[in-house]
């Protein structure tokens, strides 16, 4: 098995997680490679590419504002997602609008991405109208738990459905699923109905992780609550090398993870939730590619600013680059 420096630079690795990174493609544990089967060798690369010259931003923040803004189409449509190496896009994906909505939240929170923003907002706006009439629409979702946390992610992103959302929100079937119940809460703050909050409050024994219980618990203003998602929250950012201050159950943590944990930690003040925000925004802010260290795209503008789904995935789906933007924004 081979992996080449690319990989490295690409992906922010250290040698520590370069090897992790081998384990995984090769299916092995490193105590049970070969004695000697290691080899290290340097290699050249040139890579050419055409198009207009293209001039990044100094800062993190507007080159991640520049390329969401690029991924909203002229009529509003959210672009999914987009494969760096090829320019290849993807239209849609689980949850679309929800995550459509996060895009346009995070674009209304820089300057340079608010009149994308609002045309992003109308285009959604009719979207869910038209799927609410019950009129066909594209990937929009069934479960009544989705379509309430569609709704809920709409509501933040200053689309006028709280009405919508308040008869949603009654549906038992919104109680059983903890992660969309805690949107609704977040989005309906006292105005949620109590049984869809003790719900939540439920799902704190039972779900590690989940920002939205501690931004629906700061909406309720109940500081128990705030404590115990806090303390959850605080303990999911790596402490410890490899990937230090990333945030995922897996051995390789996620970009979009890391980012929502900050967006509901920046709202607290103590000690612990400040050093955990530090490590986790340099987890983010590492991970961030960039034209000048990531010649992989044949466009520069393909990837520049950008945050990928994992230190060792390329898709870029725009909704992680938007939690992403709103962590570094917050």
């Amino acid at each position: 098995f081979t992996l080449l420096p690319d990989v490295a630079r690409d992906h922010r690795l250290g040698p520590e997680e370069f090897l992790s990174a081998l384990e995984r493609k090769s299916d092995s544990a490193r105590a049970e490679w070969p004695k000697d089967g290691l080899f290290l060798f340097e290699t050249e690369r040139v890579v050419a590419r055409g198009g207009e010259a293209f001039e990044p931003a100094a800062d993190a923040a507007t080159r991640a504002v520049r390329w969401l803004r690029a991924r909203i189409g002229r009529a509003g449509a959210v672009q999914f997602g987009l494969e760096p190496h090829s320019g290849g896009s993807s239209e849609a994906g689980p949850m679309a609008h929800g995550r459509a909505a996060i895009t346009v939240r995070a674009l209304d929170a820089h300057p340079e991405g608010q009149a994308a923003a609002a045309r992003a907002r109308r285009f959604l706006a009719r979207e869910i109208e038209n799927a609410l009439l019950g009129q066909p629409v594209a990937e929009w979702p069934e479960e009544p738990a989705l379509v309430a946390g569609t709704l809920a992610l709409a509501c933040l992103a200053g689309i006028d459905v709280r009405a919508r959302l308040e008869r949603v929100a009654a549906d038992p079937a919104l109680l059983a699923v903890p992660w969309h119940a805690a949107q609704v809460v977040a989005a309906l703050g006292a105005g949620a109905p109590e049984a869809l909050w003790q719900s939540v409050l439920l799902g704190l024994e039972s779900e590690a992780w989940n920002p939205w219980t501690l931004l629906a618990a700061q909406q309720r203003g109940n500081e128990l609550a705030v404590g115990r998602a806090t303390e959850l929250l605080i303990a999911s950012v790596r402490d410890k090398a490899p990937y230090l201050g990333g945030v995922g159950p897996a051995p390789v943590p996620e970009l979009g993870r890391t980012a929502a944990t900050v967006e509901a930690l920046k709202l607290v003040s103590n000690a612990e939730a400040k050093s955990a925000v530090s490590r986790a925004l340099s987890f983010i802010e590492r991970h961030q590619l960039r034209a000048e260290t990531y010649p992989v795209a044949q466009e520069a503008a393909w990837a520049d600013g950008a945050f990928p789904v994992s230190p060792i995935s390329d898709f870029l789906q725009s909704d992680i680059t938007g939690h992403a933007l709103l962590a570094l924004s917050a």
